[in-house]
């Protein structure tokens, strides 16, 4: 049988891979550009104003050109910075958006499944966070894998459910009984 010839999968330097995230401020659009394991930031009007990491997976904080994401997904802007989502690595990012960092503000890297209690951020073993959503001074935080709303306090740094059961389901209720199927989208108010 012929043979088609195999040709590298080029990608235009400004393209997007399976944007997995958007988060709007007053003068700047964010996309977590998931496919590449970066984040792009552009004015309102479109025009590039940064690529955030270097493009590889690796889960490596510092500048923005040496940050490294693993599948990134959730942003949400607030107080200066954009918060992400870094789904495959287990971590919830803060990108301090006047000084070019990126710094892990919860997560240890390891997938884990704890469905109670309240732990150290930076320790905390986290269960594919997917999206993210500043309210009240609060960031909350949408575990997929834990179908859980997870609730993180930048006062005492410390983060862990807030919502839901653990078990899979569709149940209205209290915060606390409810049930939830992998939530991986939030939108909150103030």
């Amino acid at each position: 049988p012929p043979r088609l010839p195999l040709q590298p999968t080029t990608a235009k330097a400004r393209a997007l891979a399976t944007p997995g995230g958007i988060a709007v401020s007053p003068s700047l659009v964010a996309v977590a550009d998931t496919g590449h394991n970066r984040i792009v930031l552009a004015d309102r009007a479109g025009k590039l104003v940064a690529v955030i990491g270097t493009g590889c997976e690796g889960r490596t904080d510092g500048d923005y050109a040496h940050a490294q994401f693993n599948r990134p997904h959730g942003l949400a802007f607030h107080d200066g910075a954009l918060y992400v989502a870094d789904t495959d690595n287990q971590l919830i990012r803060r990108i301090d958006l006047a000084h070019k960092t990126v710094a892990t503000i919860a997560g240890n890297g390891q997938r884990g499944f704890a469905i109670s209690g309240q732990f150290s951020a930076p320790s905390a073993v986290l269960n594919s966070p997917w999206d993210v959503a500043w309210s009240g001074g609060r960031l909350y935080v949408s575990m997929a894998g834990d179908h859980q709303i997870w609730r993180y306090d930048p006062a005492d740094r410390t983060i862990g459910p807030w919502a839901g059961t653990g078990q899979e389901g569709l149940a209205d209720g209290a915060r606390g009984e409810a049930q939830f199927a992998q939530p991986s989208g939030m939108s909150a108010r103030g």
